[in-house]
């Protein structure tokens, strides 16, 4: 008997950072070995290897993989599938979490026989034919991380399935593992046979090894963009002109992201697990949202330091709180505290007075009350992408309105000693999303008509106002001179912040938000401000070839070269600092195109490049027309 046919399995559904290995092996006099062991670290994903024998007479043929299933309830008839699709024969199973000493079918022709104990960890198994049932000759079930499985074809085949101890186990059980793996193993007539084999079987690996492409997710569109793609290389290969190698060159790009799109649609709709009960759904939120409040990216640490500002600071008058509560709109959902801002209105001067003693008391102390740290978080479905999803949702932040008026009062006073620059449109006085998109239609426009390459880019921050650190805050502020008072007064309102958020199904547990800037704050945007202001001080360019909206930033540039220099020169200043461009959701644009002209790189990763953008809620084009705004403006 000869395998002519090995496999060492490991798919997708994989558990991100477990490898499996699994040896097929035949003894020339009759002996033969197959082991599988769990447990080393890798950076996770898919790898699918073959080897094939060339047949010298007749031979037995056999598929021999191994899977980490993570938990075997309700995957049984799954299982089965994917062996029947992928012409697996024999399969050692790990982490099945099933209980006892049994053998049970598990459809489509194939039975499981495994070992598992009480506590449902752990357990193992070995997945096979129903057809080869009569072979077995002995299931010997050492423990729950190893067991064998002997059958008999032409020889004797040792199956033997193991889950090695992961990262965190106790020394003892790492221990007692291998030293059972070591008795089964050495109950092999002889290992030299299994390493001799092996090389025969397997050959000797080169260190390279190709990926088996699977293509059973593919729908429609994926086959029809790669016939495409066939079609334009064989035009390419035949006439190499410029036009044919674009067309290829573009045609590569599309495929790509379709088979992206369509790969990860398929493995949501096999493995996404709905959580419908109330527990497990608040529990969701809550860890969702913790971890993403409280993750900072990699940033260098300011070595040089910054002079503060002491100052005395005039007292809080009435009219500051009679124009902060001017400005606060009526009818907004409340805080925790249930007190909305049309209180405070109905009151008049009686409640000008209280605020202004409370907010003077406030500025003296440095203390805000306690109950002004508890927010109610909300989700937000941000109308893209799966409705299951949390990260399609936007967290907005309700806060106590009485702080939001105390947010106005400090933000009214840092206005008046910070200057932004000319470039930042958003919430800044007599600045508005009109004037931006005008500057850019009217840039866009002047190179259309002068025959001439606009280059632009739309930067994307990720998740901009939670990944502010909130130390390189406090140094922005102190940079743009702000006193001291201001910057200790701010670094109060987030000190011991925490939050609940609020779902379809009630309130999650309490939790510390540590890192960010507050959404739905009245001071935030601002702040975000400021920090920009101070991060792009020495990358900006005059207007319009710079333009800023708080977080949407769009850089233009008259050549490609030029462009990846800038955007290079953005990205360096911005990542140092703690905030990260997103690389799928940022975007290149070139307004009059010429034949050729390629797209953007950004650390070797090309720019998604588009023919039309939205930029803060106006279409712009790259043929520097506005019809599409006009019709949407219309239709509205």
């Amino acid at each position: 008997m000869r395998i002519v046919n090995t496999l060492n399995f490991i798919p997708d559904r994989l558990r991100p950072g477990l490898t499996t290995t699994a040896i097929g092996a035949v003894d020339p006099q009759g002996a033969c070995g197959n082991w599988a062991t769990v447990g080393r670290r890798s950076r996770g994903g898919r790898r699918v290897h073959r080897q094939r024998e060339k047949r010298k007479g007749k031979s037995v043929g056999l598929r021999i993989g191994t899977l980490n299933v993570g938990t075997m309830t309700g995957k049984g008839r799954e299982l089965a599938d994917m062996m029947e699709r992928r012409k697996v024969d024999i399969l050692c199973v790990q982490e099945t979490r099933l209980k006892g000493t049994k053998a049970r079918s598990i459809g489509a022709g194939f039975k499981l026989f495994y070992y598992g104990v009480d506590s449902k960890r752990n357990g193992v198994g070995v997945v096979l034919k129903e057809e080869f049932v009569r072979n077995v000759l002995e299931v010997k079930r050492v423990s729950d991380r190893v067991m064998n499985l002997k059958l008999e074809f032409e020889g004797v085949m040792l199956n033997v399935s193991g889950y090695a101890p992961q990262v965190g186990c106790e020394l003892e059980e790492k221990e007692r593992f291998w030293s059972e793996l070591d008795e089964v193993m050495e109950s092999i007539p002889t290992a030299e046979v299994i390493r001799e084999t092996g090389r025969k079987v397997l050959g000797v690996s080169s260190g390279r090894r190709k990926e088996d492409k699977e293509t059973w997710w593919w729908n429609e569109e994926v086959q029809d963009s790669i016939q495409r793609k066939r079609l334009a290389k064989k035009k390419w290969d035949m006439d190499r002109t410029e036009e044919n190698r674009q067309e290829y060159k573009e045609l590569q790009r599309r495929v790509k992201r379709e088979v992206s799109k369509a790969m990860q649609k398929a493995y949501d709709e096999l493995y996404t697990r709905v959580l419908t009960s109330e527990e497990s759904v608040q529990r969701r939120w809550k860890e969702y949202f913790e971890e993403l409040m409280n993750e900072e990216n990699e940033r260098e640490k300011r070595v040089e330091g910054v002079n503060s500002v002491e100052q005395k600071v005039d007292k809080i008058r009435k009219d500051e709180v009679r124009k902060a509560l001017k400005r606060m709109k009526s009818g907004k959902a409340v805080g925790p505290d249930d007190i909305p801002v049309e209180v405070w209105k109905c009151l008049g001067e009686a409640a000008v007075e209280f605020l202004t003693s409370l907010f003077n008391r406030v500025l003296e102390s440095e203390k805000m009350p306690e109950e002004w740290r508890r927010s109610v978080l909300v989700p937000i479905f941000k109308n893209k992408g799966d409705v299951q999803s949390c990260s399609n949702y936007r967290g907005i932040k309700l806060m106590s309105h009485t702080m939001k008026l105390w947010e106005r009062v400090v933000e009214a006073r840092l206005r008046k000693v910070v200057e932004i620059c000319e470039q930042q449109y958003g919430f800044m006085p007599r600045k508005s999303t009109t004037d931006a998109i005008f500057a850019l239609r009217i840039l866009m426009e002047k190179y259309r008509d002068g025959q001439r390459e606009l280059h632009c880019v739309f930067v994307d921050l990720e998740k901009a106002y939670d990944r502010v650190p909130r130390e390189e805050l406090w140094y922005c502020m102190r940079k743009s001179g702000v006193a001291e008072k201001y910057v200790r007064v701010v670094q109060d309102m987030y000190e011991r912040s925490r939050t609940v958020v609020r779902c379809a199904v009630g309130q999650t547990e309490e939790f510390k938000v540590e890192v960010g800037l507050h959404q739905g704050s009245a001071l935030s945007p601002f702040l975000f401000a400021i920090v920009m202001d101070q991060l792009s001080e020495e990358v900006r360019q005059e207007s319009p070839w710079t333009m800023m909206f708080a977080d949407d930033i769009v850089i233009c540039s008259e050549s490609r070269e030029q462009m990846e220099e800038n955007l290079e020169r953005w990205r360096f200043a911005l990542e140092r600092r703690g905030m990260k461009v997103s690389r799928g959701k940022t975007e290149y644009m070139c307004v009059n195109e010429r034949e050729g002209s390629g797209t953007v790189r950004l650390q070797d990763e090309e720019m998604k490049k588009v023919q039309e953008f939205k930029y803060l809620g106006s279409t712009v084009q790259s043929n520097g027309e506005c019809g599409k705004a006009v019709k949407k403006r219309v239709q509205a």
